[in-house]
């Protein structure tokens, strides 16, 4: 299940390249004491394991449509990220990872190490990277990373700098413009301070303003309330009652969702995906 990110701190001003809304510190305190964490099992059964089969479903397709030009696979923004893993074993991509939080550099290679997947984890700023990155990945794939820039466009930017021509880019976000946005910022307004709510068109235009040609961009999946961090009650309830309540009241809304034949949508959606590609040279 994609990462989140439940600290409530307050809201920094946009600092730096792209108007960061947060910083290194905040990030190393999100991943600091984080464990190994389980690896994903697209094939698991039950409401747990919803949105990691929803978006394998949407990767293999997405892969199989838009394939990139080579194996060479990147995470940007990888702390704790159990994606890197997933798409080895699934896809067969030699993974590499970056993140600028040194909490989250080493909660990354502690799962890679755990699941013996070869593949490397690199502790730099995605807007100053190594040149032996730069142009160096067939595929890019960030979850959650974008939307913590007041300047999503020049976000998108140093993100294709590491893809070469004819590479893809994969970025999930979360949806924070409906409904769910409502309920985050009631529950936890710190948290929803260091979001930049996008809809799909503003997620698509940051994508062409950086210069990608946009293959697909659209909401993900039908509900999941599992996106939302509920706050002081969370931390009352603990993480893993939270989770089940969560899932437990998305059962209904998916279920009518599903009679009214309503599949992702603006308005209950949690996440939205755009599949951009960079222009050949």
């Amino acid at each position: 299940m994609p990462r989140q990110k439940p600290q409530e701190r307050p809201q920094e001003r946009p600092q730096g390249r792209a108007g960061a809304i947060t910083d290194r510190a905040y990030w190393d305190g999100v991943w600091a004491g984080a464990g190994t964490f389980r690896p994903i099992d697209p094939a698991a059964p039950g409401p747990r394991n919803y949105v990691n089969r929803a978006l394998h479903a949407f990767f293999t397709r997405t892969i199989r449509e838009n394939p990139p030009p080579g194996p060479h696979f990147i995470e940007i923004g990888c702390g704790a990220s159990r994606w890197l893993a997933y798409f080895h074993q699934q896809f067969g991509f030699a993974v590499s990872g970056l993140d600028y939080s040194a909490e989250g550099c080493a909660s990354a290679q502690r799962l890679l190490t755990a699941l013996a997947v070869p593949g490397e984890v690199f502790r730099a700023d995605m807007f100053d990277p190594p040149e032996a990155l730069i142009g160096r990945f067939d595929i890019l794939w960030s979850n959650g990373l974008v939307e913590h820039f007041a300047d999503t466009a020049t976000a998108c930017e140093a993100c294709a700098t590491f893809l070469r021509p004819g590479g893809l880019m994969i970025t999930l976000v979360p949806n924070m413009t409906g409904p769910l946005g409502r309920l985050q910022k009631c529950f936890n307004p710190a948290l929803y301070a260091k979001h930049v709510p996008l809809d799909k068109a503003m997620l698509a235009r940051a994508h062409a303003q950086a210069g990608l040609t946009i293959l697909s961009c659209d909401y993900a999946l039908p509900a999941h309330l599992g996106v939302l961090h509920l706050g002081r009650i969370e931390r009352l309830l603990g993480a893993r009652p939270a989770q089940a309540l969560k899932i437990a009241l998305t059962l209904p809304i998916r279920l009518g969702l599903a009679l009214l034949r309503r599949g992702p949508n603006r308005i209950t959606s949690p996440y939205l995906i755009c599949v951009a590609r960079k222009p050949a040279a």
